[in-house]
């Protein structure tokens, strides 16, 4: 079993979750840092601030983790493709985790710009996929008179894949604070044992070629990944790389003759298993080609590598489904 960790930030002033406005969302074009597309979606409250990561539920094209890039009044911005909707006004914006793999929660660490006065408990719940019945509170903390809090390392859970991670806590004294979830992510391999029914298996091969600049003959490094969905279930091992040492500044990825799922997700890891996109390469579309820059800390920009890394394709269902993904590094 191997680990990989990943953290979410949250930051602001009021409680830990909104509901979204009865209004619809606002595409601001391709007005990120670097170009992304932004989204403005209507919220009843601006308790959160630019930077955090939230996680949008009950929409139609919105939900899952979103970080927020800016807020305006009414509204908070986030990275998103556009799709036109006009929402009921009872979707909801929160704190909360549902990674796409088991996972293990590490902990929350809050900072609180002034200690408050009410007696108020700051709580982690595991939402578990299989019913109520396995809910598990992770940590449950009464913040009142005091300015940090952090997780005891017994409190500790191992989730599946599906459970949502969900952190709620009203901050009736608005204090402001500072968040931040730790979790692992367990990347467990299995040995399967086939029937007499062979089915062609998943793939992936990896080449690395030196591409020259008017500077510099073997300045840009390009990683190729091109896989294969397994025949029965569309799934694809994870893929090695050779090394590289340079600052990785974009991926792009392309569907093949055969489609993938619609929104499949592309990973790369590092030798310490950090993720290298942050999330960046996530949903991706089935039909055109698309490029993203790694994510790092909220922000888009280079991510140094030094060493083997790793790829991965999931949430690809589509039986013997194709695709090309290009990672280009800098010396």
């Amino acid at each position: 079993m191997s680990t990989i960790f990943d953290s979410i930030t949250v930051t602001g002033t009021g409680a830990l979750n909104t509901t979204i406005s009865n209004a619809a969302a606002v595409d601001l074009g391709r007005t990120g840092p670097r170009e992304e597309n932004i989204v403005k979606i209507p919220v009843a409250a601006n308790i959160f601030s630019a930077g955090s990561h939230l996680y949008i539920e009950g929409t139609t094209n919105y939900n899952g983790l979103r970080n927020v890039y800016a807020v305006s009044s009414g509204f908070i911005h986030i990275y998103a493709k556009y799709t036109a909707e006009t929402f009921a006004g009872t979707e909801t914006v929160k704190v909360a985790i549902k990674p796409k793999g088991p996972y293990e929660f590490m902990g929350i660490s809050i900072h609180l710009g002034a200690a408050p006065a009410t007696s108020e408990n700051i709580t982690v719940t595991v939402d578990a996929d299989a019913g109520s019945a396995f809910d598990v509170v992770a940590d449950n903390a009464n913040l009142q008179s005091l300015a940090d809090h952090a997780t005891p390392k017994e409190n500790h859970k191992v989730c599946s894949a599906k459970d949502v991670l969900r952190v709620a806590w009203s901050n009736t004294d608005l204090k402001t604070y500072g968040l931040k979830l730790l979790f692992k992510m367990l990347c467990v391999c299995a040995m399967i044992l086939f029937s007499a029914d062979v089915y062609a298996a998943g793939s992936g091969t990896c080449t690395l070629s030196l591409q020259a600049t008017p500077q510099d003959a073997k300045a840009i490094q390009l990683l190729t990944i091109t896989w294969t969905g397994d025949a029965s279930n569309g799934s694809v091992p994870t893929i090695t790389c050779p090394a590289i040492s340079g600052f990785v500044i974009l991926g792009v990825t392309d569907p093949g003759s055969t489609a993938p799922t619609t929104l499949y997700d592309v990973n790369m890891y590092d030798s310490d298993s950090g993720p290298v996109f942050g999330g960046a390469m996530a949903d991706r579309s089935a039909t055109a080609s698309e490029q993203a820059m790694p994510l790092v800390g909220g922000t888009y920009g280079p991510r140094w590598i030094n060493g083997a890394t790793t790829v991965t394709v999931t949430n690809n269902s589509v039986n013997s489904a194709t695709g090309t993904i290009k990672i280009y590094a800098v010396r």
